[in-house]
């Protein structure tokens, strides 16, 4: 096989379970690890084995979806709400709709819907829900959902 392609495929498949973080709490961070979002991934649409993305405990994380189709379960094609579930006592949005298809998760973006401040990424799984937000008497946490994706974090 072609080496540039060979190059290629490593790249992307380091992209996507990148395991390395920083201790720094920068929401422009650039050793974040990157989290591809695309239909491989997608837990929205309730397959089965479906895989999640793993990585190792950090402070934060991006998410790419620059080339993911968000308006594939019928929501906005430019999503502008983040969603982090960690468990039913700390939920988590961004703390402002940002409009676009590449976001920083960590606790300077962040803002608790339940729980305390954003902890970062701690070991378990937790779910993460990229959408558009909905009216205010919907609730602060209502959310369209155009993509989930399951995140596994593992002790560094």
């Amino acid at each position: 096989m072609n080496k540039r392609i060979i190059g290629t495929l490593l790249a992307l498949s380091m992209a996507i379970t990148y395991v390395g973080c920083s201790k720094s709490g920068s929401g422009t961070n650039p050793s974040y690890p990157v989290l591809v979002v695309d239909e491989a991934h997608q837990q929205a649409k309730g397959l089965p084995n479906v895989p999640g993305y793993d990585i190792a405990s950090c402070d934060g994380i991006r998410l790419d979806g620059s080339n993911f189709n968000f308006a594939s379960l019928g929501g906005n094609a430019t999503p502008d709400l983040v969603q982090v579930v960690i468990d039913s006592s700390h939920v988590y949005k961004l703390a402002q709709p940002t409009p676009g298809k590449t976001f920083v998760v960590d606790a300077s973006t962040t803002t608790p819907l339940k729980g305390d401040a954003f902890p970062g990424f701690k070991p378990g799984t937790i779910v993460i829900s990229i959408g558009h937000s909905m009216p205010a008497d919907k609730g602060p946490d209502a959310i369209a959902i155009s993509w989930v994706g399951k995140l596994t974090v593992r002790s560094k």
